[in-house]
């Protein structure tokens, strides 16, 4: 480590070494792995909704705010949304 004499801040240096570059074929072969369990895990995700709107015998949710007064519109509820 250096530090910067005007700034008095410590400067780091990143070892190389420490990284390993993969080439595009390996970069490509993880991009797919990706993506084919991202659409597994979605598709997952719809077949658990499906099943659970066919248990409640119902064809699409049903969404409901409580604890507020007047219901929002969509765009109000989402630019206006606060964490607590």
């Amino acid at each position: 480590m250096r530090k910067n004499l005007a700034e008095g801040k410590e400067l780091t240096t990143i070892d190389r070494t420490k990284f390993k570059l993969a080439n595009l074929d390996t970069l490509m072969s993880s991009n797919d792995k990706i993506l084919k369990t991202e659409n597994g895990i979605e598709g997952f995700l719809k077949k658990v909704d499906k099943q659970y709107l066919d248990l409640q015998n119902k064809l699409v949710h049903e969404w409901h705010l409580k604890g507020i007064e007047k219901e929002p519109s969509i765009g109000e509820y989402l630019f206006n949304y606060k964490w607590n």
